[in-house]
């Protein structure tokens, strides 16, 4: 198993209202649908353990407010 760490800036609008978490969803590529792999995190920054060495992820980050 391995990791890898994700940092992220906010987007170009936060629709008016400020942010107030990020939620983290991943997904093996190909896959249809992501799964929340954390919530409720405070900071720009996360890391996703428990990968399988030799599988490609997509990770989606979604701020919340």
């Amino acid at each position: 198993m391995t990791s890898v760490g994700l940092t992220w800036a906010d987007g170009l609008s936060d629709g008016g209202a400020p942010i107030f978490d990020y939620r983290v969803k991943s997904r093996i590529l190909g896959d249809v649908e992501y799964s929340v792999v954390a919530t409720d995190i405070l900071t720009q920054d996360y890391t996703v353990s428990d990968l399988v060495l030799g599988t490609t992820y997509e990770f989606i980050v979604e701020a919340r407010n």
